[in-house]
């Protein structure tokens, strides 16, 4: 994130819920020769949307945000 400015980090983590919303969306009506794409596509955008979770849980919880970031940090390592 570039910025720590509350407004800015819920906008970000807001933007990045409706795109998980709307990837999800578009996995469950894909045809089945893309279901594996738009999975991948889905999976990544909730990625983004706990990243931005977490960076917004840190400027206004820290000791909750710190949690967030290392947890996703060790499920994203098991992941690779």
């Amino acid at each position: 994130m570039f910025t720590d400015r509350p407004e800015e980090l819920w906008d970000a983590w807001a933007f990045a819920a409706m795109e998980a919303e709307l990837a999800l969306d578009a996995w469950k009506k894909a045809t089945q020769g893309l279901k594996a794409t738009a999975f991948a596509a889905y999976r990544s955008a909730l990625d983004r949307e706990e990243q931005a979770a977490a960076a917004l849980a840190s400027r206004l919880v820290p000791h909750v945000g710190r949690r967030l970031r290392e947890r996703w940090a060790t499920a994203s390592s098991a992941a690779a």
